[in-house]
């Protein structure tokens, strides 16, 4: 059943709290909502340009200038990582019952993103480290929760070591870009 929202302001917020608040509902919904491609989209965009402004106490006016460089990141991490766990989700842990395209997982993940807006936090002086390890933790529920639906496993436990066999190589391609921005 394919629910088409378009771009309806109210289901758009809703569906971001939804992800935040690890709603699997709403992990199915946008896995067979293929207009919800674009929202998914603009909540990657929106996440990493908050990690831009949230590094604003850390790096001045400076930050500013790198928030196109963030999204860049965030829009190939959301591709790059959509790939490995799709590739790792369907081949390596493939159940019976898997059964996703790669365009529903990657609405899913981009879903899962959603809590990387309230990174805009780390603007206040002196919770920015704290505010960056709670996203980190919040992500990696909202991605268990993306990737279970997405690939209808029975288990947290499989989605979870789908992202674990995925996070290393996902890991080395953030880490490679952002030495990359350091020296630029």
């Amino acid at each position: 059943m394919s629910v088409s929202t378009g771009w309806k302001p109210r289901v758009f917020v809703s569906r971001i709290v939804r992800a935040a608040l690890l709603d699997r509902k709403l992990y199915n919904e946008v896995v067979a909502d293929a207009t919800a491609t674009g929202p998914a989209l603009v909540i990657v965009i929106l996440a990493w340009i908050a990690v831009g402004l949230g590094d604003l106490d850390d790096g001045g006016l400076d930050a500013l200038a790198k928030i196109p460089a963030w999204i860049v990141l965030g829009l190939a991490s959301w591709i790059v990582g959509t790939h490995l766990t799709y590739l790792i989700g369907t081949k390596v842990l493939k159940t019976p019952q898997t059964n996703t395209s790669w365009s529903g997982l990657a609405r899913a993940m981009g879903f899962a993103q959603a809590p990387g807006i309230l990174r805009v936090l780390g603007i206040i002086p002196g919770i920015g480290p704290a505010v960056a390890v709670s996203f980190v933790i919040w992500w990696l529920l909202t991605t268990v929760a993306a990737i279970r639906q997405a690939m209808n496993y029975g288990s947290d436990w499989r989605a979870f070591g789908v992202l674990m066999l995925a996070l290393p190589l996902y890991v080395i391609i953030v880490v490679g870009y952002l030495l990359l921005l350091a020296q630029g």
